[in-house]
């Protein structure tokens, strides 16, 4: 995990960018959640998914001070499956992701 994190540091630097204004998002898509907690244990604190019933099943397995963001299209009809603070990204292009919200609420319910 060092060397993975050392990487975006690193790039920032040379594009004389602060290393601190890089962040780094561990997309769990299919993975199993004993492998997101072992990153969590390791002291990473911000994941992705960009599937909507991975998200709902594995984001109450985990602890709340996850920064969670949603990579790729949400339907409207599956917004209410959110009940963390996440950031929703949408990619516009193959050159540029754009951040679409950062809303919802922290906790309760379930999603059906």
């Amino acid at each position: 995990m060092r060397a993975v994190l050392a990487r975006p540091g690193s790039a920032a630097e040379q594009s004389r960018r602060a290393a601190e204004a890089v962040r780094v998002v561990a997309i769990g898509k299919t993975k199993l959640v004993s492998l997101l907690r072992q990153l969590y244990d390791a002291g990473h604190r911000c994941f992705g998914e960009n599937y909507v019933q991975e998200f709902v099943t594995k984001a109450p397995q985990l602890p709340e001070d996850i920064r969670w963001h949603f990579v790729g299209h949400l339907q409207s009809n599956k917004v209410f499956c959110f009940r963390h603070s996440f950031v929703i990204w949408k990619k516009t292009s193959w050159n540029s992701g754009r951040c679409r919200g950062d809303a919802g609420p922290r906790r309760g319910g379930t999603a059906s």
